[in-house]
């Protein structure tokens, strides 16, 4: 039997090879630098925009329901296409753990089209008498950076409420011993902030993570930070997982199958008439499959539908009323 031959895989290879040998060009255009020494800088609560404010309230109030306060609030702002950040921290006069929240906006580029993301990211941190520290976040994205030794990081990327969040740095705190209390204070923070920063970044220079930029000024990713992205770009399970789009995904990707394989089946018995753009050209002219509509002959393309991609069909057309939707294969 004649195995048939399909042309997306092979595509899909070369894509993702593409892709991947690219990395280093698309680094090199847009640098992103990380500073040897961070530049602070504290922004008073009444100098915040609305817009700003807006979209801390509801983590606030979040944090506020643990009793957590506002500490300070601050931006660096050396960091180099790294996006706009905001820092936000915060402390409980009756925990050893301080909480940091950091708003990142990034904008992407691409020819005349730009897109601007803003993420969130919560961390617990406790600081314990034997220097050790322990770290507990929901960052969505697995970190390319390794941990110096005594540093724990718990990574909980599926954990959006704050209070599971501390829940679970608790558990983690009770087993390591005894804690100091949190640093208050812009200039503590800040000072606080560059000696774990100069300590993080010189173990990613061991690790070969980071290598310093001929200023000296500056450190750079390095080829097995890149690869690392690239792994975490492919790992599903290196990313917050959106439950509802995956289930989405998953019923599309069933179900299109399927009616593609019964479209074929149904022009299999003949050649219908191409029908027009018009739904009842399409209804009067196609065949009956089962409440898909099909028209046209022999099947010689793909089935586009957004971005989505499957063989064996042309093209699909949907029409939505008050009863339902109704779909039909087209042969173009």
């Amino acid at each position: 039997m004649a195995i048939a031959w399909d042309l997306d895989l092979p595509i899909f290879v070369c894509s993702m090879l593409r892709a991947i040998g690219g990395r280093k060009k698309r680094a090199s255009q847009t640098p992103q630098a990380i500073p040897v020494d961070p530049e602070y800088q504290e922004i008073p609560e009444e100098e915040l925009t609305q817009i700003q404010r807006d979209y801390l309230r509801p983590l606030d109030e979040q944090l506020a329901a643990l009793n957590y306060r506002p500490d300070c609030t601050y931006r660096i702002t050396n960091y180099k296409n790294l996006g706009k950040n905001l820092v936000r921290r915060y402390v409980n006069a009756g925990d050893s753990a301080s909480c940091g929240l950091k708003i990142v906006e990034l904008k992407v580029k691409v020819g005349d089209a730009e897109a601007v993301k803003t993420s969130a990211t919560v961390a617990f941190t406790t600081r314990f008498t034997d220097r050790k520290v322990l770290t507990t976040c929901n960052l969505p994205l697995k970190t390319l950076r390794d941990q110096p030794p005594g540093w724990v990081v718990q990574e909980c990327r599926q954990v959006t409420r704050i209070a599971e969040l501390k829940r679970r740095h608790e558990v983690r705190a009770s087993q390591m011993g005894p804690a100091i209390a949190p640093v208050r204070g812009a200039k503590a923070v800040f000072e606080e902030q560059r000696r774990e920063h100069r300590k993080l970044s010189e173990y990613q220079l061991e690790r070969g993570i980071y290598r310093l930029a001929p200023s000296g000024q500056e450190y750079e990713p390095t080829d097995k930070a890149w690869a690392r992205a690239v792994l975490n770009h492919l790992n599903p399970f290196a990313r917050r997982i959106v439950w509802q789009e995956l289930v989405l995904s998953v019923l599309v990707g069933s179900a299109l199958p399927l009616l593609s394989d019964r479209g074929d089946r149904a022009t299999a018995q003949g050649t219908f008439g191409r029908g027009s753009s018009s739904n009842d050209a399409l209804r009067n002219d196609g065949a009956d499959c089962g409440g898909l509509w099909i028209s046209g002959g022999h099947h010689r393309g793909e089935l586009r539908l957004g971005t989505v991609l499957l063989d064996h069909a042309d093209f699909l057309c949907a029409h939505a009323y008050d009863g339902g939707l109704e779909l039909w294969l087209v042969s173009l």
